[in-house]
């Protein structure tokens, strides 16, 4: 395994690669010599911190964003008391400058909320604080993903990603900005990666299940998609929307009395028919619900949910020529729906695909 000091360290050697003169090896030997000179100090000065603190195992978990959230910035900002929070960011800064959990914090703020640009270098000097600590640089690379800048944030997790492949988190990131700017096919590749280190993320398994359909794998995403909906069920005993029909209205006998009453008031709501499928399919009942979904596909034949659940509902029936056919049928109503994207890379127009969270899909 890399380190991340060593593959930031390599990233840049990478240029000595395609220098095709000894003008451009002069200047990137200049530029490393800058780079050794200016950002190690600060990076050493981090090090040497870590060991007289204690801190070094805690930067390197994810001990240091929890940490990040409850200092006092963080917490206003929790608050809502914006200008508050900007006040005592800045005054965290100054009092703590080579803290690199408070310039975590300090950055955090100010991007979401006052002067990104500036608070963009408070999550780069974070990261220089404390070069070892994926965390730090998976929080910077979180950030640039939520302001669109995808280019910096890929090399961010490309470099995590070189110290640390066999951790799925990053990969599982990389791939939602390939799917966010239509690199699909990288996407599927990046979430299989991430599925051989953490094969039980039924998460990152249904986004490559829609991804692969999104690309007209059918069959192949389908496979996927039915065992995302088995583990789910295995590490989480129900999905999240059926939890919360449990938590609700106390057991899931009681819940599934209630939508038969909401059925019979609203017969025209196909939503309705959706939940009590979805019920019925984590009660076992695995007929009622495919019934449920029939009438739910007539009153909204080209709703993807609809279509994607009844695919999972037909092939634990054993019908996987009709489970695949409303498999395909969802992604191409979801082709219909979600607007085409022009990668940054210039690759051509590909479909985006459809979020992997939610009910069913």
């Amino acid at each position: 395994m890399v380190s991340l000091a060593r593959a930031e360290s390599l990233q840049l050697g990478s240029v000595f690669k395609s220098a095709v003169s000894w003008q451009v090896a002069f200047g990137a030997v200049m530029c490393l010599a800058f780079y050794m000179t200016i950002a190690q100090p600060e990076a050493k000065l981090s090090d040497e911190k870590e060991t007289k603190t204690g801190k070094s195992a805690t930067l390197d978990s994810p001990e240091i964003l929890r940490q990040a959230d409850t200092m006092e910035p963080s917490i206003l900002l929790a608050e809502g008391k914006m200008d508050l929070a900007v006040t005592k960011a800045h005054a965290l800064a100054k009092e703590k400058p080579y803290d690199p959990i408070a310039m975590i914090c300090v950055g955090n703020v100010l991007a979401e909320i006052s002067d990104k640009e500036e608070g963009f270098r408070f999550l780069k000097r974070s990261v220089a604080l404390a070069p070892h600590s994926r965390y730090a640089r998976l929080n910077l690379a979180s950030k640039l993903t939520e302001d669109s800048q995808y280019q910096p944030a890929e090399l961010q997790l490309r470099l995590i990603i070189n110290a640390y492949p066999d951790w799925s988190k990053p990969r599982v990131d990389l791939a939602n900005i390939y799917l966010k700017t239509g690199r699909v096919s990288e996407a599927v590749a990046e979430l299989g990666a991430a599925l051989k280190s953490d094969p039980n993320n039924f998460e990152a398994r249904r986004q490559r299940a829609l991804a692969l359909a999104s690309i007209d794998q059918y069959r192949e995403g389908l496979t996927e998609y039915v065992l995302a909906d088995s583990i789910e069920q295995q590490v989480m005993g129900l999905p999240k929307d059926v939890r919360k029909m449990k938590e609700t209205w106390g057991s899931l006998d009681r819940a599934l009395f209630q939508l038969i009453r909401e059925r019979q008031d609203r017969p025209e709501d196909p939503s309705v028919r959706i939940r009590l499928a979805r019920l019925y399919l984590y009660m076992g009942q695995l007929r009622e619900s495919r019934q449920m979904l029939i009438e739910a596909r007539k009153a909204a034949p080209t709703d993807p949910e609809i279509q994607r659940n009844l695919a999972v509902v037909l092939q634990k029936l054993g019908d996987s020529t009709q489970a695949l056919t409303a498999f395909t049928n969802a992604a191409k109503y979801s082709a219909i729906q979600n607007p085409i994207q022009q990668t940054p890379q210039g690759e051509g127009q590909r479909q985006s695909v459809p979020n992997s969270s939610g009910s069913g899909g």
